[in-house]
């Protein structure tokens, strides 16, 4: 169980089910239970993938029969050949779904297990979807100078994801004898240098074309010497990090039919984002410290960038962000309270656009703080005016060119048992807002459900600090 803002909390039930949580204080919270085999649940949750609702508690409340109901998951039996139709043993075994993570497309894998001495797996605890099913396998060092090289290979029989056979898993089904073939293909090689002040390296190759692939990398040796092998051709980022400390490099590469040998991958701390912290009413306020605002500099989620613990800003409003490689967006927070509204350098707005570090230090940036907080609330019935919490509400910019650039316009939220939703801290603009009976986590920032959604959305406009009440009728989306 977790609590808005709050560590979460554990128990396990009795031989009968029955579980208990006391001494909670007031608020919103999230509750959710799993078990070896079954599909994990939350609350409120009635289909894979969907995000759970809030469970309302007031002060004193005693909530009882806050009953879940885990499924059973679906069984994946089969096995893994070579070439000859002999079984392969420790090949690894995936599912893996396409979904959208943090504003993009993707296929993300989600089960898996590794395959016996009879070439043989068993997958388990499956969520009912459709899913591709692929087996990779590592030869080890031994071979790692063959050119050809099992590759990733989908189910039935093919390496390639459009060719790839739809798996379809029903409620606690079972599918087996699922036969994987592994393909050999020509493979290439990038190898070279890593220079860096420590030893403690990974250099790690992905592709930058569009395409999915398995995840290469190689440990840096004492001399600095890394190879990665295995790369299908492609266009790829060979990116350096150290596991101490903020160094790091980037080489963009094209793969082809040669091996890439002599790369040089120069390790560097970072540049440093230095500025001033700023309020709307031109005076920090008395009851922030700022010791309690924390700035981020976020960049590719894949390669990220920026401290993973950033120094609180000094005494005197001033900050310095240091370790930021490539283009990063800034954003913060102060207190409960306390969010940027404005990032700006030399008076150009950097909200919502990568401020580019690959040059160097950045400096002067201007990080405006505010506590006129928007907030949209309010209630969801259907067609009869009866609560409907089993939705999920959804508000989004009016103009569709903010859709994949501004996700921070975007955002989803499940109503409580009083059907009641809450959003906060959107920025001031115009806005869509729907309830859908039906949405799995992520896909409010699918471009093509916002189109149609548009068209049956509830417009409304919010300016800063606005609070808001509106009322939503459920839309089907069946």
């Amino acid at each position: 169980m977790t609590a808005e803002g709050a560590e979460s909390r554990t128990t396990t039930t009795a031989d009968d089910g029955t579980y208990e949580f006391t001494q909670l204080v007031a608020g919103r919270y999230g509750l959710k239970a799993s078990k070896g085999g079954y599909v994990g649940i939350e609350y409120g949750q009635r289909r894979p993938f969907e995000k759970g609702r809030p469970i309302e508690v007031a002060d004193r409340q005693v909530l009882e029969h806050i009953d879940l109901t885990l499924p059973p998951g679906a069984v994946l039996t089969g096995r893994v050949t070579d070439e000859t139709g002999e079984p392969v043993a420790r090949a690894w075994v995936q599912l893996a779904r396409y979904r959208y993570f943090n504003g993009r497309r993707r296929l993300v894998g989600d089960y898996g297990d590794s395959t016996d001495d009879r070439g043989e797996f068993r997958v388990f605890g499956i969520p009912p979807a459709e899913y591709l099913l692929s087996a990779s396998f590592s030869e080890g060092a031994d071979r790692s100078t063959d050119k050809i090289k099992y590759v990733q290979t989908f189910y039935p029989g093919t390496t390639s994801r459009a060719d790839a056979q739809r798996i379809r898993v029903k409620l606690g089904g079972e599918l087996s004898n699922l036969t994987i073939a592994l393909m050999r293909q020509r493979t290439a090689s990038v190898s070279g240098v890593v220079r860096a002040s420590t030893a403690f390296s990974v250099v790690m190759a992905r592709r930058t074309d569009g395409e999915d692939s398995d995840a290469h990398d190689s440990f840096v040796d004492s001399r600095g010497a890394f190879s990665i092998t295995g790369l299908l051709p492609g266009a790829y980022a060979i990116d350096a990090q150290s596991f101490f400390g903020n160094e790091r490099a980037s080489s963009e590469v094209k793969v082809e039919a040669a091996d890439i040998t002599g790369l040089v991958l120069t390790m560097s701390a970072g540049a440093a984002a230095r500025g001033q912290v700023r309020f709307e009413d031109g005076t920090p306020p008395r009851d922030l410290l700022p010791s309690q605002v924390l700035l981020f500099a976020s960049g590719d989620e894949e390669f990220s960038s920026g401290q993973q613990a950033p120094p609180p800003v000094r005494s005197d409003w001033t900050f310095e962000l240091t370790g930021i490689h490539g283009k990063s967006l800034l954003s913060g927070v102060g207190g409960r309270e306390w969010r940027v509204k404005r990032v700006s350098i030399a008076g150009n707005d950097f909200t919502d656009v990568p401020i580019d570090f690959s040059n160097g230090d950045v400096n002067g940036i201007e990080v405006l703080l505010s506590n006129r907080q928007t907030e949209v609330a309010g209630q969801v019935t259907d067609v009869r005016g009866v609560v409907a919490g089993d939705t999920t509400v959804v508000v989004f910019p009016a103009d569709p060119e903010q859709w994949t650039a501004k996700r921070r316009y975007i955002e989803a939220a499940r109503p409580d048992q009083q059907g009641r939703y809450h959003f906060e801290g959107l920025p001031a603009g115009r806005y869509l807002v729907i309830a859908v009976d039906y949405l799995e986590d992520g896909e409010e920032q699918n471009p093509d459900l916002l189109k149609e959604w548009a068209r049956l959305a509830t417009s409304m406009t919010l300016a800063d600090g606005e609070k808001r009440v509106l009322d939503l009728k459920v839309v089907s989306t069946n």
